[in-house]
């Protein structure tokens, strides 16, 4: 086999154990999780105060007016920055109260309208000529209240996924600018074969003006030039969003919101353009006033509300259909759980160890309680009753084997709890444990034990441990 061979067999096995090793452990992470939830209940809060969200995105403008580019793909403009802040309305979970202020810039420019302004009806400004186009930009700051209705309630509330619908209203700022010179202040021509040049299509040295391309300098205020005689309106003017969206909740604190909105304002002259100059240059009158879509992306922090649910520890898994009452039998009454009882029939007032089982001191597979010889040496052979076998007895055909070999006897003294015996008077609950029986009904049931466990470690009775240990003791002997 070449060495290349070799080499790719020796990273496959590689690949292969790390792959294993990869399993096992989020095998055994799973596990773990799977007994930590047993041991974990998530409770709900009923009315969870609620306090103002901040949310902060970023989108795209796309404009919608009278002069715009040649693509209206929502996903097509100019970048915008949006702040909001979000609070409930009242105990409903579906309404809130958004405040929004966003910050932008809306651009456009229409070729055909661009070619013909500049080649009809030149104004003069200064008794100068004036070639003017329709490349506009206007930057916008829009502060906005509006009422957002959330469909959680049909989906249910742990869907991450919660569309919603919001209508609003606001004001919005603005100044509209539109780039007509270069920066030497020589003015854009648009000829008709769809070039830009620093020359008039008509111009004798016409041949000799070079394609150019515009800059990205807005340098002519459009309210301030009023080339084409506006009335004198403020840069400013009521605007009405819709918005549309969806919330993608990545916890109770935090979520992200898809949205698209459109927002209608109450002036035309976004763009620099209106009625009035569409009139004059011969083109359709706009029928709307200017308009905008802005869809954007956004993060939420809910920072301050209390939390919708919380975990609570549980001293017992609560498992379903399990039977308590079995768990905690004690049938041989040694002080050690059936369950984790390695020797269930211990006869009675025997000290045990802490897997049920008679003492043995001397390891030598009798117990204590049988072993007429307490003090036989490590490795001895032993008969029945603990005494060291003599030389024939060790040869006799019948000899049983001890019942535990040495090497697997191991004696862990963890308390001396097990040594406690209890006797009681059947007919009649102890004095000191008739306020345990809350019920009154002459029997101190398992959940009363519970109860009374728990209000000892709260404080809430005056049992010292060794009460507990006979409360136990009595429950299982009644």
């Amino acid at each position: 086999m070449s060495y290349i061979g070799r080499l790719r067999i020796f990273l496959q096995g590689i690949f292969f154990l790390f792959l294993l090793l990869v399993v096992t452990t989020l095998r055994a992470q799973d596990v773990e999780d799977f007994y930590a939830r047993m041991l974990e209940q998530e409770v709900e809060v009923v009315n969870p105060v609620k306090y103002p969200v901040i949310g902060f995105g970023a989108g795209i403008i796309n404009f919608m007016g009278d002069v715009r580019y040649g693509a209206d793909s929502p996903l097509l403009g100019t970048w915008a920055g949006k702040m909001n802040v979000s609070t409930l309305l009242g105990k409903s979970k579906q309404i809130k109260m958004n405040v929004s202020v966003m910050y932008g810039l809306l651009q456009g420019h229409d070729f055909a309208k661009s070619l013909k302004m500049n080649t009809t009806h030149l104004p003069k400004v200064d008794n100068k000529i004036w070639y003017p186009n329709s490349a506009f930009q206007t930057e916008i700051i829009e502060i906005t209240t509006g009422v957002e209705y959330n469909f959680w309630q049909f989906l249910g509330t742990r869907k991450m996924v919660r569309p919603y619908l919001s209508l609003g209203a606001g004001i919005l700022l603005f100044t509209p600018k539109n780039n007509y010179k270069t920066s030497n202040g020589k003015y854009y021509n648009f000829w008709s074969d769809g070039t830009i040049r620093l020359l008039a299509e008509d111009d004798p040295n016409a041949s000799t003006a070079e394609p150019v391309t515009m800059d990205k300098n807005f340098e002519t205020d459009l309210k301030k030039a009023n080339l084409f005689g506006f009335k004198s309106v403020p840069p400013v003017t009521a605007v009405f969003p819709a918005e549309l969206g969806v919330d993608v909740y990545l916890s109770d604190r935090i979520y992200c919101r898809l949205s698209s909105s459109l927002h209608y304002s109450l002036t035309d002259l976004l763009d620099g353009y209106n009625a009035d100059v569409a009139k004059r240059y011969g083109f359709k009158q706009p029928k709307f006033h200017d308009m905008y879509l802005y869809t954007g992306l956004s993060l939420h922090l809910d920072l301050f509300s209390q939390a919708e649910s919380f975990i609570v520890d549980r001293v017992f898994a609560d498992i379903e259909d399990f039977d308590y009452e079995v768990f905690f039998v004690d049938q041989d009454n040694d002080g050690v759980f059936d369950q984790l009882d390695e020797c269930p029939d211990t006869p009675p007032n025997i000290v045990v160890d802490s897997v049920g089982c008679p003492l043995d001191g001397d390891a030598d597979g009798v117990w204590d309680v049988n072993d007429k010889d307490q003090r036989t040496a490590y490795n001895t052979p032993v008969d029945d009753e603990g005494v060291e076998l003599t030389d024939a007895g060790r040869t006799l055909p019948k000899l049983r084997i001890p019942p535990v070999l040495r090497s697997r006897m191991k004696v862990i003294p963890v308390s001396s709890k097990w040594e406690r015996r209890y006797t009681f008077d059947s007919t009649a609950i102890p004095a000191k444990f008739q306020g345990v029986d809350a019920d009154g009904d002459g029997y101190i049931s398992f959940d009363e034990v519970i109860r009374a466990v728990d209000d000892y470690f709260t404080g809430n009775n005056s049992f010292t441990p060794e009460d507990i240990y006979e409360l136990n003791a009595y429950f299982f002997a009644q």
